[in-house]
């Protein structure tokens, strides 16, 4: 059995939503979706293709995203959406 792309970036994924929707005030992180999202693209090819795109123009900007501190995160975010717009936001309404 192959192992779909998003699902091997599970980690990478993770902090992205970590960094979009950072837990506080009694909330969790943006993690807690991870299962959803990954749900959602398995069943949706458009979604998992713009996801993958998404995850690689991240992992292109970063070199390594979880490495970075919040501030290095947020910029890399603000790059990849200005530069890679509808992956984004496919990233950020799933």
């Amino acid at each position: 059995m192959s192992t779909s792309p998003l699902a091997a970036r599970r980690d990478l994924l993770a902090a992205v939503l970590d960094s979009l929707v950072p837990a506080g005030d009694g909330f969790p992180a943006g993690s807690v979706a991870l299962d959803h999202v990954l749900a959602t693209a398995a069943v949706s090819p458009g979604v998992a293709s713009l996801l993958e795109r998404v995850l690689q123009a991240i992992d292109d900007a970063s070199g390594d995203f979880a490495g970075l501190d919040a501030d290095e995160r947020e910029r890399v975010l603000g790059r990849v959406e200005e530069t890679d717009g509808a992956p984004f936001d496919a990233l950020v309404r799933h």
